[in-house]
């Protein structure tokens, strides 16, 4: 199948939890976004003309999830909830990510993680919403749904 054509609705974009091959969206998730850092070395001398110059370091990589608050029961087997995320961060528990669409095509990011935050919030008169950073460990893949 085709990849999606287009811009995308970040709507679309899910982060998930690959449990032995099934994928397991993050419950009740309102926003998640991902950032990809490069070190830079600096290699500036004498003979840089003034100029700092740089070659490539090593790359780190992390996720974060904004979501709904929902107890474990009612979220079901099928996605992973906020019981699942608290307790794999307390255990140091190693998560495979997987972000995309999830459609077949579609460009996806995949790798080894663990959750290294996970706060929460309770407004009086409003939801109660968490949020959770997670952390990449070695390399993060680029490839594409089946």
């Amino acid at each position: 199948m085709a990849e999606t054509a287009g811009a995308l609705n970040g709507s679309l974009i899910k982060l998930y939890k690959d449990v032995a091959g099934t994928l397991k969206p993050i419950a009740n998730l309102v926003s998640n976004d991902w950032t990809i850092d490069k070190t830079m070395i600096d290699v500036s001398s004498k003979d840089s003309a003034g100029a700092s110059e740089f070659i490539a370091g090593r790359y780190t990589w992390t996720c974060s999830a904004e979501g709904i608050l929902e107890y474990d029961t009612s979220v079901g087997s099928s996605a992973t909830s906020i019981k699942d995320i608290l307790d794999d961060c307390l255990a140091g528990t190693s998560w495979t990510v997987v972000i995309g669409t999830g459609t077949s095509g579609d460009m996806k990011l995949s790798g080894s993680a663990y959750i290294s935050n996970v706060s929460g919030a309770n407004p009086d008169n409003d939801k109660a919403t968490f949020t959770c950073d997670i952390q990449g460990s070695g390399a993060l893949t680029v490839g594409t749904f089946p």
